[in-house]
């Protein structure tokens, strides 16, 4: 198979990325940051001003009136307020420590706010585990931190009556009345909600009428973490889970849901840039999603599998013509299900899908897929003159394509094809000589293929490279190696 391989111009795709010279100097003003609303489709919320190319932003909580803004940015709780008509500069609030700190959510009536730190106990000394905090409002300041449980609970959201969701230690999914803003009896949701694997970040509609939540138990959706929804019913059971679909999901991590006070948008965090952002979009989805189901890669997945490749071809164009207010068609589609096929161990349908994708969206030539589809595709010749050519082109890399790499080598030893991790894992050694993580990385695929000889030579590279990696010692020593 013929390849088209681009080196140094390949990018990542960022189809709703930041636009090159995106950070804003002036202060936002008016409701929501004086941003333009979304549509059906997410948007990246506040550009430059929230979610920024140089800072991991995620969590979102607004005050009831509008005139009070929470978010995360690199581990820091942020605040912005509403005054005169224009929002300050956002800074770390007040109740902020030296620790770790995520997951504001403030309380309906602006009087606590939530949120997750490991801190200690004292406030003083070593982290410890990330536990559930609670600040009080004392006339207009916050008052001192409150450790809340020590269960390692997280990411609360709270409903207009005081009923708190929240997510447990296991990655399970609870609810508990507020009492004078301490948890009551806790209760696990069934099993209409939670499942064996993990369910996390959930977010509660102000009026308890539906529930968000990242899931990896109820679907292969579009790989990553991806956003679930369910409804509640009359008696107070939830529907089945939905997948909220190609437009919220990308095949990225999507997670940290939050609806804003007066219903009206969704927001969510999505790592699809590389970096966590913000992004929102209307709640008008949630009534699509009561009668419309938009988990398009399953259906599209469906139909090769059951039909063939042209059958899924087709499938897609009118997936298309009728999701295109819904949905983001810029190959994300494609690329999950041929995944999907990979693990299925259908690779021929797969480097078909990617292949369109390539001819449908240029964009998504990126260094991960043009390896993936010369892996794939059985054809050695490419993969070595492409292996060739990166490592001419090797001086141009950043650390950044070494993760991708090794993050494309670690999926193919997920979806059990060991041999096609190895070349990957190998190249990456090839391109990253200097790097303990690639050899690391390069040893535990050996290690999957049964070559305890090359795995230990890895290991032991990788510790001569980084004397602290307690990973290579502990496989060492398990090896019989000291």
């Amino acid at each position: 198979m013929k390849i088209r391989v681009l080196l140094v111009t390949l990018t990542m795709l960022t189809t709703a990325g930041h636009a090159a010279g995106d950070d804003q100097t002036a202060q936002p003003a008016g409701a929501y940051l004086g941003q333009t609303p979304p549509g059906l489709i997410p948007k990246l919320f506040a550009p430059g001003v929230i979610s920024t190319s140089d800072h991991r932003e995620r969590d979102v909580t607004f005050s009831s009136g509008l005139d009070e803004f929470y978010f995360t940015r690199d581990a820091t709780i942020m605040v912005m307020k509403l005054k005169d008509g224009q929002w300050t500069t956002a800074r770390p609030a007040s109740f902020s420590a030296d620790y770790y700190e995520f997951e504001a959510c403030l309380s309906p009536d602006g009087r606590r706010l939530y949120y997750i730190s490991n801190r200690s106990l004292s406030g003083q000394g070593e982290p410890e585990r990330y536990q559930m905090w609670m600040v009080a409002r004392q006339g207009t300041a916050w008052g001192e931190p409150q450790r809340l449980t020590d269960r390692g609970d997280f990411y609360a959201s709270i409903t207009r009556k005081g009923r708190m969701y929240f997510t447990s230690a296991e990655n399970d999914l609870y609810r508990t009345k507020l009492v004078d803003g301490v948890m009551s009896v806790r209760e696990k949701l069934g099993d209409s909600v939670n499942t064996a694997s993990d369910e996390y970040n959930c977010c509660i509609a102000p009026d308890e009428s539906y529930l968000v939540f990242t899931s990896l138990g109820w679907g292969e959706g579009f790989g990553g973490g991806d956003l679930w929804i369910c409804f509640r019913k009359p008696d107070g059971s939830w529907s089945r889970p939905k997948n909220m679909g190609g437009g919220i999901n990308s095949g990225a991590h999507e997670y940290c849901p939050a609806v804003s006070p007066d219903g009206k948008y969704l927001f969510f965090a999505s790592n699809i840039n590389g970096a966590d952002d913000i992004f929102w979009v209307d709640a008008a989805i949630v009534e699509r999603l009561k009668s419309e189901d938009l988990d398009l890669a399953d259906m599209l997945f469906d139909a090769v599998v059951g039909d063939g490749i042209q059958a899924g071809l087709e499938k897609y164009a009118g997936l298309k013509a009728r999701y295109a207010d819904l949905c983001i068609f810029d190959g994300r589609l494609l690329s999950s299900v041929a995944d999907r096929l990979i693990r299925s161990d259908e690779p021929a349908p797969a480097s078909t899908l990617i292949m369109q994708s390539f001819r449908l969206y240029p964009q998504t030539m990126t260094l991960e897929q043009t390896l993936k589809l010369a892996v794939i595709s059985g054809d050695s010749a490419s993969f070595g003159k492409i292996s060739d050519e990166l490592r001419q082109a090797g001086s141009t890399f950043t650390t950044e394509d070494e993760a991708v790499i090794n993050r494309l080598g670690y999926r193919f030893l997920a979806w059990g094809r060991v041999d096609d991790a190895v070349r990957i894992l190998e190249l990456n050694v090839a391109l990253f000589p200097n790097s303990a993580n690639t050899y690391d990385s390069y040893g535990e695929a050996l290690l999957g293929k049964g070559d305890t000889v090359g795995a230990v030579e890895n290991y032991k590279k990788s510790l001569e490279l980084n004397p602290e990696n307690t990973n290579a010692v502990r496989v060492l020593k398990n090896l019989g190696i000291e």
